[in-house]
């Protein structure tokens, strides 16, 4: 013990109590700071409202009264201590609904902190907008939200999806009126081709005709006239010369009803080669009479197409004649018609080239449109028909000039595939 003289008497000093003065203080909540004003902390501090202006005031009581420091965390929390700034006050804004635990430490002229932090209890009252219930219907009210967007998008997708349908349905009935009505015009322009084509058909029925007639006559001289020349072997040539053109007629009529026939367009492997020998045969007195050539190349050797026979007869006698016609100015030594048959990968490809003066640029353009024609006397549907039947073989129709002089006009069909 230490004992001074003072005013007031002796003074006593403990040494031990000055030793104790280096231990860390104890740190204390004062009050509670609100925009109303303070008061006293409680041992429960119960809070209601906005927590945006709410603070604690804290101290750590010490002799010196100088270098203490002061730390608080939430009980719980993930975060570490945060030391308090020289206000001493502790921030609540970042508190939410519910309890919480706050820890004040404290820190003397030593540096070392309190071993066992301060704690007080809190209680965050949630306002009206932070209740529970509320935030059942507020999440309730979400998802029904949600399902209402839903069901509507789907009854909308529905209602799409029925008008897809009857747009479709609207579609292909229409591309059937379509087809309906492309076999039904080319049918008759098949008829009215076969009209043109009239004087030719007379001349190639005529010619086995006529000679029926005359093997006829010759056969009945030779069986019945007394001391009538040939022997049995002649009479049977005279006979097969009777069948042969007999059978030359019959398959010139049955070109031409086939020709006329109003078929549906049924697609078979079709024979490219067996098109131009029905063909030509039924243009020949056209050919003849103007003085036109045609050399065939290349057309034997073709594999066979999926198609309907007539139209594509049809396209092809219309090429050739155009190419005819498009040749009327041209000297006769030079009249001639080029049919060309090649293969290029999986596609069989028809030309047919003339010498005449070729096609303009300017019409080439519009020239496979109906009632396109160059002709004054034309109605300018029949390369118009021609496209649209290759096209409807899944085809494709093009026209170019020829090197050397006049027009190339080439199909292009798929290869049938194999039976």
């Amino acid at each position: 013990m230490l004992y001074f003289a003072s005013v007031d008497g002796v003074t006593v000093v403990d040494p031990r109590e000055l030793e104790a003065l280096g231990a860390a203080p104890r740190a204390i909540f004062e009050s509670l700071v609100t925009d109303e004003g303070e008061r006293p902390v409680e041992e429960e501090l119960v809070l209601s409202g906005s927590l945006a202006a709410s603070a604690l005031r804290v101290t750590a009581p010490t002799v010196a009264g100088t270098g203490v420091r002061l730390r608080y965390r939430m009980a719980g929390a993930r975060g570490g201590w945060v030391e308090v700034g020289g206000d001493r006050l502790v921030p609540l804004s970042d508190l939410g609904p519910g309890r919480h635990t706050i820890e004040l430490a404290a820190s003397g002229l030593t540096g070392a902190w309190s071993a066992q932090p301060t704690s007080l209890s809190l209680r965050v009252r949630a306002r009206w907008w932070q209740a529970w219930q509320l935030r059942l219907l507020v999440l309730g009210l979400g998802v029904a939200g949600i399902v209402a967007v839903l069901r509507a998008r789907v009854v909308a997708a529905e209602a799409r999806m029925r008008e897809l349908r009857a747009e479709i349905a609207r579609r292909e009935r229409a591309e059937a009126e379509a087809q309906q009505r492309l076999h039904e015009l080319a049918h008759i322009s098949r008829v009215a081709f076969a009209g043109e084509l009239a004087t030719s058909i007379a001349h190639e029925l005529n010619q086995p005709l006529a000679a029926i007639v005359s093997n006829a006559d010759a056969a009945r001289r030779m069986l019945t006239v007394p001391g009538g020349a040939g022997s049995g072997e002649d009479v049977a040539e005279v006979l097969r010369d009777i069948s042969s053109e007999g059978k030359r007629a019959s398959g010139v009529i049955r070109t031409l009803r086939e020709f006329l026939r109003r078929g549906t367009g049924d697609h078979v492997p079709v024979d490219v080669a067996e098109i131009v020998g029905e063909v030509l045969p039924v243009l020949r007195h056209v050919l003849e009479r103007h003085r036109v050539t045609v050399v065939v190349h290349g057309v034997t050797a073709l594999p066979s197409v999926p198609g309907d026979r007539i139209a594509l007869q049809q396209v092809l006698m219309n090429l050739i004649v155009n190419a005819v016609e498009a040749m009327a100015g041209v000297p006769e030594e030079l009249r001639l018609i080029e049919i060309e048959g090649r293969k290029e990968r999986d596609r069989v490809v028809v030309c047919v080239r003339d010498y005449g003066p070729g096609v303009d640029h300017a019409v080439r353009q519009s020239i496979f449109e109906p009632f396109a024609s160059t002709k004054p006397e034309g109605m300018g549907m029949g390369l118009a028909i021609s496209r649209s039947i290759v096209e409807s073989h899944e085809g494709e129709l093009t026209v170019a000039d020829a090197p050397g002089g006049g027009a190339v006009f080439c199909l292009s069909l798929p290869v049938a595939p194999p039976a």
